[in-house]
């Protein structure tokens, strides 16, 4: 899947990935994609909930070596 905005927050430690990835998100139009590239272990529960918590969308969450790439669509 191809992604409109690209967030690589790698390297930042939480909170910083959630609330970038929230700040992307209210920048996008409905239906856009959002790929976030980020390297914090936390981020694998906070952009989840964020995600749940603002209804938009986790299209993917993968691994990728060192790296968690997680695709959100905005609804």
């Amino acid at each position: 899947m191809e992604a409109d905005v690209v967030l690589d927050v790698s390297g930042e430690v939480c909170p910083k990935p959630v609330l970038r990835a929230r700040a992307a998100l209210r920048r996008m139009r409905p239906g856009e994609v959002l790929m976030v590239i980020a390297t914090d272990k936390a981020s694998r529960t906070d952009i989840p909930a964020c995600v749940r918590r603002t209804g938009n969308e986790l299209l993917e969450v993968r691994e990728e070596e060192s790296r968690i790439v997680y695709l959100i669509r905005k609804r």
